[in-house]
């Protein structure tokens, strides 16, 4: 049992460390947008409607809002505000969603954004802490992934290396688009550790 333990404590120990860079790296990527978008982000935006009526307590994907319901979702849809303040959620909505292919595609992106929103309140800032959250867990996935064929120092500098690669750090504002990154390399981690 000691020796288990002694054995994960350092890759847990190294976790931390990507953890902690990759979160600053990721922050300083997104804080430079402030109160706006990435161009790629905005012309996405309209797909995060199903998770604002999900953080309003209007379910995922069962109602929608007239603009005279719930205007300040229509304002912060096109850009107008950048935040939705808590006092401003609707009792209720009586429209159906329609839902499109849109919905479905993301459906997972969409219900991780409308628990974020849910958490840190529906605004522009909990768009770019959630994409700070996916960068942190793609790179603690691609060093579990790297630990199967390396060493834990240089599985270490490789994911240090890549999390602060501009390759990566330019597509982490587009929510939609590094969405996918996490569970792509969550997958594969799984994949490789269920083959070694």
């Amino acid at each position: 049992m000691m020796t288990a333990i002694k054995r994960t404590l350092p890759d847990l120990l190294m976790l931390l460390i990507v953890a902690a860079v990759s979160g600053w790296s990721g922050w300083e990527s997104v804080r430079i947008y402030g109160d706006e978008l990435s161009l790629s982000s905005q012309s996405h935006l309209f797909g995060l409607r199903p998770a604002a009526l999900f953080a309003a307590g209007l379910g995922l994907g069962h109602t929608d809002c007239e603009e005279q319901e719930f205007p300040e979702l229509d304002a912060f849809m096109e850009r107008n505000i950048a935040a939705i303040p808590r006092s401003a959620y609707p009792e209720a909505c009586e429209k159906p969603f329609g839902r499109n292919f849109h919905f479905y595609f993301h459906y997972y992106l969409i219900a991780f954004m409308g628990g974020m929103f849910r958490l840190f309140g529906i605004s522009v800032g909990t768009i770019h802490l959630a994409c700070v959250l996916m960068h942190m867990a793609a790179m603690m996935f691609l060093y579990l992934l790297f630990r199967l064929v390396m060493g834990r120092l240089l599985s270490l500098a490789g994911i240090l290396y890549i999390t602060t690669s501009p390759v990566f750090l330019v597509v982490l504002p587009d929510f939609r688009d590094y969405g996918k990154v996490p569970f792509l390399l969550a997958a594969l981690c799984l994949l490789g550790y269920i083959l070694k």
